[in-house]
């Protein structure tokens, strides 16, 4: 009877009095250096995760940590480019050759001499290998260097005196290239004959055709020798061009394209030629030199009433017939020609 009134109160008092919180079991945690023999200890009720730290090395004092993993290497930069020579001022004054020291950032230069630019002169060349980009300023001829020449190539710009361009030698600026006349640009058509710079003047603008060969011909590795004055447009060129040669083949156009043009303005006139021509000399030729003008002036100035079947036939004389004037020059072999220039001896004279 005792023994089950003491157990029912010892149950009586675990059942109804609150546990206070010096009851609570203490929990203690044990961390090994290993990672495999770390384990921790508790009274089962409440479950702790273990706390790892990492082991803890002994440093000297004089060394000190960062918060960088790895140590940041010093930012390097490239090495700046050469800067380059400045441009050399465009003036006349004479550049000191030292700079004061309180001066940073210049570059001593020598002392210039001479620095006006030279006066600009014209180019004729015939030289193949001369710039065809280079733009040439005119000079005017000296009274005695008024020579035309009949076949001009290469960069030509040279001005005549109104005098020296009505001179027979001049020869009123007649090219034995085969040719076609362009007119001016629309932009030059304005053009006025007093005006004080050539390139203000009346232009006149002709372009070259380069030759009709044989499709056999020696310059392409052939036995032809035959080769044809192309005519002065298209249309007859293509007419030209539908014939074939004396030796069977087919005739071919080697194109130029060479401009060359004439100014006419207050002091003259101004001929500029652009290019070379890059092809052989067409065979029939069509204005007179200034000897073969000079001699067929003087026949007739001696015959001035034969009329030019007569100049082309021969001379009548006392002993037979002279030479005709297709011996002065192939150019006089056609009738309508010599009349032409039979003329032009009267209207000069």
């Amino acid at each position: 009877m005792n023994m089950s009134v003491l157990m029912v109160s010892i149950f009586w008092s675990f059942s109804f009095t609150a546990p206070s919180l010096d009851s609570v079991p203490p929990v203690s945690v044990r961390v090994f250096e290993s990672e495999h023999h770390s384990q921790y200890y508790t009274s089962g009720v409440h479950t702790t995760p273990p706390l790892q730290y990492p082991p803890v090395t002994s440093q000297p004092a004089s060394q000190h940590y960062t918060l960088d993993v790895h140590p940041t290497l010093p930012l390097q930069h490239p090495p700046a480019p050469p800067q380059p020579v400045r441009d050399q001022p465009r003036t006349n004054w004479p550049i000191p050759s030292q700079v004061s020291s309180s001066t940073t950032g210049m570059i001593d230069e020598p002392p210039r001499q001479n620095l006006q630019k030279p006066p600009a002169t014209s180019i004729d060349s015939t030289d193949p290998t001369a710039r065809a980009s280079a733009v040439h300023q005119p000079q005017a001829p000296t009274s005695g260097d008024i020579e035309w020449n009949v076949w001009p190539d290469g960069h030509i710009t040279r001005i005549y005196s109104r005098e020296d361009a009505k001179r027979p030698e001049v020869n009123d600026f007649h090219v034995h290239w085969a040719c076609e006349g362009l007119g001016a640009p629309r932009k030059q058509r304005r053009g006025s004959l007093d005006a004080l710079e050539w390139q203000e003047g009346v232009r006149t603008r002709r372009r070259c055709n380069g030759i009709i060969v044989c499709a056999n011909h020696e310059s392409k590795g052939g036995s032809c020798a035959i080769v044809v004055r192309p005519t002065t447009t298209k249309k007859l060129i293509a007419k030209q061009l539908k014939a074939s040669c004396s030796c069977g083949a087919m005739l071919v156009h080697n194109n130029c394209g060479i401009i060359y043009d004439l100014f006419k303005f207050s002091e003259g006139v101004c001929f500029v030629h652009r290019g070379f021509h890059h092809h052989i000399r067409p065979p029939r030729r069509l204005h007179l030199t200034k000897m073969e003008s000079h001699h067929f002036r003087q026949v007739i100035k001696e015959h001035p009433h034969m009329s030019a079947a007569q100049l082309v036939m021969g001379r009548p004389g006392i002993d037979g017939l002279h030479e005709s004037v297709a011996t002065i020059s192939p150019v006089l072999l056609n009738m309508a020609r010599v009349d032409h220039e039979r003329k032009k001896v009267f209207t000069k004279s």
